[in-house]
């Protein structure tokens, strides 16, 4: 049953949307009492509830710039989603771009611009107090900061356990300060050794706290 799930710590799973059979869910994003996901097929975002019932997620944006476009490291479109104050950021892998959308007060989208050229591709990502984007480049082995200025700076590589990097996160209250980051280890991707795992490093600026 194609959609967005909730999934408690005692296993329970509840369907909090429907998806269109037609979407390629990829990224997730808590943002202010919703879940958005993207579909790095067509290039939409859709958002649910946090608590919904299971009725249809709501397309929130569809744009060319965040659709899938042919490239030479099978990379999809849209793919990793998050917020930092009043912006969605959006990594779009198959155009090697990170995405800026601009939200009004009531979460609508307002405008959709590159805020980044990101070569070879943002996977998943996560963001610091200050605005700094950590991007997996799975299948190329890295975790790369891209600072508000977009320039970027190699922090992890295979000799630091990378096999796949291909979602990552900050922890919560007293662990914010530590980087999650799960290796894939895509047995159609040139690998590492390592493995499927989940890595946690700390660094030296906490998390974006508001999700």
């Amino acid at each position: 049953m194609r959609g967005i799930w909730r999934i408690s710590p005692s296993g329970n799973k509840t369907r909090i949307a429907s998806l269109p059979l037609d979407v390629h869910p990829n990224g997730l994003a808590l943002y202010r009492g919703h879940v958005y996901v993207t579909d790095h097929g067509a290039g939409r975002i859709y958002r649910a509830p946090k608590y919904g019932n299971g009725q249809p997620a709501e397309l929130w944006l569809a744009s060319e710039l965040l659709a899938f476009v042919p490239n030479d490291f099978m990379a999809p479109g849209a793919n990793g989603i998050q917020f930092y104050l009043r912006t969605a950021y959006v990594a779009n892998s198959a155009q090697q771009t990170i995405l800026a959308i601009d939200l009004d007060n009531d979460d609508a989208p307002v405008s959709i611009e590159v805020a980044h050229d990101f070569f070879p591709g943002c996977d998943d990502m996560a963001i610091d107090l200050f605005g700094r984007i950590y991007c997996a480049t799975n299948p190329f082995q890295t975790v790369v900061r891209v600072d508000p200025d977009g320039s970027q700076h190699i922090l992890f590589t295979a000799a630091d356990g990378l096999d796949g990097p291909t979602a990552l996160t900050f922890g919560r209250l007293f662990d914010s300060f530590s980087l999650y980051i799960a290796n894939a280890a895509f047995p159609f991707f040139p690998g590492t050794g390592h493995g499927p795992s989940v890595l946690v490093t700390e660094v030296d600026v906490p998390g974006y706290p508001l999700r």
